[in-house]
């Protein structure tokens, strides 16, 4: 089994493509390249995760651990095709991980591998609606730009924080096109945002501010610095919005 698919953290992803070769006993597999034996082993894949998204792997991995280490095979490849030939309807399926990290959220089996942090600027814009709204003398516009201007913030922030070699040619030739590119990809982990909130939501509010740690533990530095970005920013939209109110309110 060689193991990784997809995290969260730009960090993560960096180093997770060659978790094989580093790790002899990685903590999980993505699911188009991981071989259990079926006939002997109980475990089976959870239903109840989004078939065009993630989260099973995961679920599955944690579970099979308690029964042994999961092996980790360096020679071992799998060929795996775009979700949707690569087009625009391969959205659903990134969004979908979203879903499926909420769902791990939830599992018993799952609770040492999940963590608390400060709400990330989709969440302080939720809860920007449902404190300062129903407030007498704030009016909706006010709220509208605040919201818009912390989601900006939001989509920058992502951004800039991925690194120039994860682009290819021949977008990597032009600043422009890198700067649309990284645009366009924080748009797209910003949707991953709301439909966590969304499903966190719909499933138990008690979810919102609770992450997966998908490398269980082996990467603590990554779990740490997410934290700390997540408190920065949302000390930052605060104080923003506060601000804001102040020029609005004079």
């Amino acid at each position: 089994m060689q193991g990784f698919s997809h995290t969260f953290s730009i960090k993560q992803i960096h180093r997770a493509f060659t978790i094989a070769e580093r790790t002899r006993t990685p903590p999980w597999g993505v699911t188009a390249n991981i071989c259990v034996r079926a006939r002997d082993s109980r475990l089976r894949f959870d239903l109840r995760y989004p078939k065009h998204g993630g989260g099973e792997d995961l679920d599955f991995c944690a579970r099979a651990r308690k029964h042994g280490p999961i092996v980790s095979v360096p020679g071992a490849r799998a060929d795996h095709p775009w979700w949707s030939n690569g087009t625009l309807a391969a959205v659903n399926h990134i969004l979908g991980w979203a879903e499926g990290e909420v769902l791990c959220v939830g599992k018993t089996h799952m609770q040492e591998h999940v963590f608390w942090t400060m709400p990330n600027g989709v969440e302080i814009t939720f809860l920007l609606s449902l404190i300062v709204l129903p407030l007498q003398g704030v009016s909706i516009p006010y709220c509208i730009r605040s919201a818009f201007a912390i989601l900006c913030c939001e989509v920058m922030w992502y951004a800039y924080r991925i690194p120039n070699h994860r682009l290819q040619h021949p977008v990597k030739d032009s600043a422009f096109q890198c700067i649309v590119v990284k645009l366009c990809a924080g748009v797209l982990i910003m949707l991953q945002d709301f439909m966590r909130l969304f499903q966190a939501i719909d499933h138990s509010p008690a979810w919102v501010f609770w992450r997966v740690d998908w490398q269980f533990g082996l990467m603590k530095d990554v779990i740490i610095d997410q934290k700390r970005h997540n408190a920065l920013r949302s000390c930052f939209y605060c104080v923003f919005v506060v601000y804001l109110n102040g020029l609005y309110l004079n």
